[in-house]
């Protein structure tokens, strides 16, 4: 035997690549098709890379990034359109204001100023 390990396909029988697909099909992340399926989480992604499968994206959550849905882009406007979770969730993706993660549109919208004290911030009463 050549090397350390074994050759990642010589794992995948006609049998578990059917079941692969299906389970990736079905939504489920990487990891949770590598526990199912007795494997390692790198072998599941190889093969189905090999296989020519979606790649599996990922969601923003509000406690950070969460697999399942869409993928987080490397550039251009992070402000989220629709809800996460939703179908049709995604991100601007206009091109940014240098030094914000929005385009600017969406860096007006996100960086508001507070009004300062005295200078209209007091409601004005309708006249008698």
């Amino acid at each position: 035997m050549k090397g350390k390990y074994l050759r990642p396909e010589s794992i995948w029988t006609e049998v578990l690549v059917r079941r692969l697909t299906a389970l990736w099909r079905s939504g489920k992340s990487a990891r949770e098709i590598a526990v199912e399926m007795g494997v390692p989480k790198g072998a599941v992604v190889g093969k189905a890379h090999r296989l020519g499968l979606p790649a599996k994206t990922r969601v923003l959550h509000e406690k950070g990034i969460a697999a399942a849905g869409v993928m987080m882009p490397t550039q251009g406007c992070l402000w989220p359109l629709e809800r996460p979770g939703e179908p049709r969730f995604r991100f601007c993706g206009a091109p940014v204001v240098e030094g914000k993660p929005y385009c600017l549109e969406h860096a007006e919208r996100a960086y508001r100023r507070a009004p300062q004290a005295g200078r209209g911030s007091e409601p004005q009463r309708a006249a008698k």
